[in-house]
């Protein structure tokens, strides 16, 4: 079968955190806020996370959405929490991105790669690193910086210093909201 074309749609692909953020009983959803932004556009969101999972994973998750998702999509990519308490070399976890960045430019899709948030975890500042080398040496637009972000508050998180909070839910799908700016 080959892919259709449908405009505006974005799915997001990542592990729990991504999987919580995209909870649709948020007050202002990515698509409000997109809305909100940029009158007349009402994306479509698909939510993607799934809870347990690294980069590894991602590329095979990829490879089996990416053909039945519709051309010109926007792919969000929020990993490495997990990769982070697995141990995964970093260079590993870079390199995994920048096959997910691949694997989804072939498919006809945009790519966007979110700074894996902060954490308790001291190595997570090498994930946030390789997110952003990967962003700029794939010329991809900025996804949102979680590190940054639940860096600077880490009391929208739940206690584990991992997950967000009901706060830090409707914060994520801001910064996802404010990063699709490109798009429109």
């Amino acid at each position: 079968a080959t892919k259709g074309s449908a405009p505006d749609t974005w799915a997001f692909f990542g592990d729990s955190v991504t999987a919580n953020a995209f909870d649709p009983a948020v007050a202002d959803t990515f698509s409000q806020v997109v809305a909100t932004r940029h009158p007349g556009y009402a994306p479509i969101v698909i939510s993607a996370g799934t809870g347990g999972d690294t980069s590894e994973d991602a590329l095979g998750r990829l490879r089996v959405a990416l053909p039945t998702l519709p051309t010109g999509c926007v792919i969000g990519l929020c990993y490495g929490s997990n990769d982070a308490s697995h141990g995964v070399a970093p260079a590993d976890y870079k390199a995994h991105l920048e096959t997910a960045v691949d694997l989804i430019r072939a498919a006809g899709d945009q790519p966007v790669v979110a700074v894996v948030p902060w954490s308790l975890n001291g190595a997570i500042a090498d994930y946030a690193r390789a997110c952003r080398e990967v962003a700029t040496e794939k010329g991809l637009p900025p996804g949102p910086d979680f590190y940054s972000f639940f860096q600077a508050h880490p009391d929208e998180q739940m206690a584990d210093h991992v997950h967000p909070d009901a706060q830090g839910v409707v914060d994520m799908q801001r910064l996802w909201a404010e990063a699709a700016d490109f798009r429109y």
